[in-house]
């Protein structure tokens, strides 16, 4: 199947970017090069690891299922390393245990399209911990936690302003009522109300890819 992916810079957002690539799954592997808009590769849809980095830029990953559909369309971003700072990132249970393999998703804002787009993924290791490139201060990022194929937080938008550029989740990966609904779609969502400019945003994030779209 197609995948067509695009990689930008990030404070410009439309500048095409000049980057290495890697794509890595449990059956395919390929390393490209782009300083183009695009480009296309024909591959097996199943999970997916991209690893992409450029001259004067940190490097970055990017986790996704590509789905058994005819057209798939990445939009990846790179930050400039003089720009940004390493955030260390730690994701624990409800028992204070560190999560092994979650998945955090950092979403940027734009203004021009009024909505919030992954710009940067990590994996945390055994001891619960990962490192994400961040502005901080002056950024508004939203963060989302995936483990195990299911969305088990959403944050709030916020700046990141620690002083200790270190930053915390925990998620409840406990038994409740609903487990067995959210476990089975995997689907989850959160309605944002900014009352200073009369605005109302909806997220929803779907870590396998099983849905084309949402309604209020």
């Amino acid at each position: 199947f197609p995948v067509t992916i695009e990689v930008n810079e990030i404070l410009k957002k439309t500048s095409h970017a000049t980057a290495t690539i890697q794509l890595i799954s449990p059956t395919y592997a390929i390393n490209l090069t782009t300083n183009s808009q695009v480009i296309s590769q024909i591959i097996n849809p199943e999970n997916y690891e991209i690893r992409y980095t450029g001259t004067n830029y940190n490097p970055r990953v990017y986790y996704i299922r590509i789905p058994n559909q005819t057209y798939t369309t990445l939009n990846l971003y790179l930050l400039n390393s003089s720009e940004s700072e390493w955030i260390q990132t730690q994701v624990y249970d409800q028992s204070q245990l560190p999560i092994y393999n979650a998945t955090i998703k950092a979403l940027r804002y734009y203004q021009d399209t009024n909505n919030y787009q992954i710009i940067a993924m990590t994996r945390t290791d055994t001891q619960g911990k990962s490192n994400i490139d961040l502005i901080k201060n002056t950024i508004w990022y939203e963060f989302i936690v995936d483990y195990q194929d299911t969305t088990y937080l959403i944050t709030t938008p916020a700046l990141v302003n620690t002083q200790t550029n270190q930053m915390s989740f925990t998620i409840l990966t406990g038994t409740d009522i609903f487990s067995g609904y959210q476990y089975y779609t995997g689907i989850s969502t959160l309605l944002t109300n900014t009352s200073s400019t009369n605005t109302i945003s909806a997220t929803w994030n779907d870590p396998t890819n099983l849905i084309s779209g949402a309604r209020l």
